[in-house]
């Protein structure tokens, strides 16, 4: 992989499936479209079921920051998402690399790939691809907003390219996204800065809270993760389901997006991020350049 230092941006990532790192990826990327900031969404795997409906003139294999992408006003290209399995669940996915298709191979949980089962010549082609995209989104000069996949702290470190191998290589402050009402997600939440260990905890600036609906919840989550965490809360992210029949058309995307923007807007997550205290000032260093 290339050590080409990434533009200024941030990377989101979570204790497991489910927290929403994809709905705040998505609320922070508009935000910032909005600032008329150009931003690069980056996934470096993902895993895609073949029951997504992506919807022309997207390939199966785009799926995985279909949304990001929408978010940002980009079209998917291969270095948003180099990586991607495509599984029908069987515990299975056909790999594809920067579109090529490669092969068969495990899909660890949900929504993971672990290099250490991959033979080594496709691993060292996930590795020189995502160390291209690298390169190109440092070239491009945007704004990047880096999501993991499935649940960081779950594997080695050199197995998990997503949730540590690139967070890592990136250098880019690390923001952890834990979901207040999905049982279990507090406590792994707590427990993920210990899990990663340094060097991953010096890049950590704090975590956000996602899928906020009820005040009480929220209150006894800000109390007990406030004795558990070495870093701070950033914000509160409100809950928000998609229109009732939703079936990913661009009219009901663009709904989603703005709301999503619109919490995190009102979150005051994005101050937080560019906090100087916290890290370098992103959203104004970009403002001003």
């Amino acid at each position: 992989m290339t050590d080409t230092p990434l533009p200024r941006g941030v990377t989101l990532i979570a204790p497991g499936s489910g927290t929403g790192k994809t709905a705040v990826a998505v609320g922070i990327t508009r935000a910032l479209r909005r600032r008329n900031i150009a931003v690069d969404p980056f996934k470096a795997t993902s895993v895609v079921k073949t029951t997504d409906r992506p919807g022309p003139p997207l390939k199966v294999y785009e799926h995985g920051v279909f949304h990001n992408c929408g978010a940002a006003g980009v079209p998917v290209r291969w270095w948003n998402n180099p990586v991607v399995a495509v599984t029908d669940g069987n515990g299975r996915g056909q790999l594809y690399v920067c579109g090529e298709p490669l092969g068969e191979v495990p899909v660890f949980g949900q929504d993971s790939l672990d290099l250490r089962t991959f033979p080594r010549d496709l691993r060292l082609r996930c590795l020189d691809a995502v160390g291209h995209a690298l390169a190109v989104l440092a070239d491009r000069g945007s704004f990047v907003v880096i999501e993991g996949s499935g649940g960081a702290g779950n594997q080695p470190s050199r197995a998990d390219l997503a949730n540590d191998v690139v967070p890592l290589r990136a250098g880019l402050p690390v923001v952890l996204v834990g979901n207040v009402n999905q049982e279990g997600h507090l406590a792994a939440l707590a427990g993920l800065p210990g899990v990663l260990g340094e060097p991953y905890r010096r890049l950590m600036i704090g975590y956000v809270l996602n899928g906020v609906r009820d005040d009480g919840r929220l209150a006894d989550a800000r109390e007990r993760l406030a004795q558990a965490m070495p870093i701070p809360e950033l914000a509160a992210v409100p809950s928000y389901a998609p229109p009732d029949g939703y079936e990913d058309s661009p009219q009901e995307c663009e709904v989603v997006y703005e709301r999503r923007a619109d919490h995190v807007a009102s979150s005051g997550l994005l101050d937080a991020i560019a906090s100087p205290g916290l890290a370098p000032p992103l959203v104004s260093a970009l403002e001003e350049s």
